[in-house]
């Protein structure tokens, strides 16, 4: 997958400069993504990105 921005770039535009204060649900929400939430085991969590536009 091709980022059309650089992660590093979306935080700093969002204020974001130190790991915690990370907020899923506002860089969710500035990138029109949805956050689907389940119970996972073995890992705090799993980030899953598809290239629609190949």
């Amino acid at each position: 997958m091709k980022f059309q921005r650089q992660p590093e770039d979306i935080l700093k535009e969002l204020g974001i400069y130190e790991s915690k204060d990370i907020d899923l649900d506002l860089i969710a929400y500035s990138l029109n993504a949805d956050v689907k939430r389940t119970n996972l085991s073995d890992c705090e969590g799993n980030i899953i990105g598809t290239d629609l536009n190949p």
